[in-house]
């Protein structure tokens, strides 16, 4: 399901373990009537995790939803294009933005043996969106450009926010 970028959780392994157990045990022949029936306990499911050293992380960004194989076939197209234009390293440029959190505090910390808890913090998501821009011959090099704030938030995406009517 990872290879299929398919995030899985523990009711769908444990569902999975159960549907296998009961494809098992009907194939093989009966030995007893009261038979108890397999759960796939909170239990068995920590211990499956540290056999098979399964661990949960988070998703993150974009990563999860790339689409790999346009990816692939993108060099080979982009460079007919190139080709067909007649287009120099110096027409081609490539711009992309990154994100940067000027306050964000680290989210784990070291804490002594016999503390059991640590006081919480409120994260600080104060952020400035870079843009960096450059040609392929590497001859011009743009400034990197700064936004602050979004004129056009994406939690306002569809809305027209000039719009006085209420």
């Amino acid at each position: 399901m990872n290879q299929k970028r398919i995030p899985i959780d523990t009711n769908i392994i444990t569902n999975k373990a159960v549907k296998i157990y009961e494809k098992i045990d009907n194939q093989l022949p009966s030995t007893s009537a009261n038979k108890v029936p397999f759960i796939a306990s909170h239990g068995w499911f920590e211990k499956f995790k540290k056999r098979h050293s399964l661990r949960n992380l988070k998703l993150k960004g974009e990563q999860a939803t790339a689409d790999t194989d346009a990816a692939r076939q993108y060099p080979q197209k982009f460079a007919e294009i190139i080709a067909a234009k007649s287009y120099t390293p110096d027409q081609v440029f490539n711009a992309d933005e990154s994100g940067l959190y000027w306050k964000k505090m680290p989210e784990k910390t070291f804490i002594a043996k016999h503390s059991k808890s640590v006081p919480g913090h409120k994260t600080a998501k104060d952020r400035i969106t870079i843009l960096f821009c450059s040609n392929a011959s590497g001859d011009y090099i743009m400034k990197p450009l700064v936004i602050n704030k979004s004129k056009q938030p994406r939690s306002f995406k569809g809305i027209n926010i000039n719009d006085t009517r209420k």
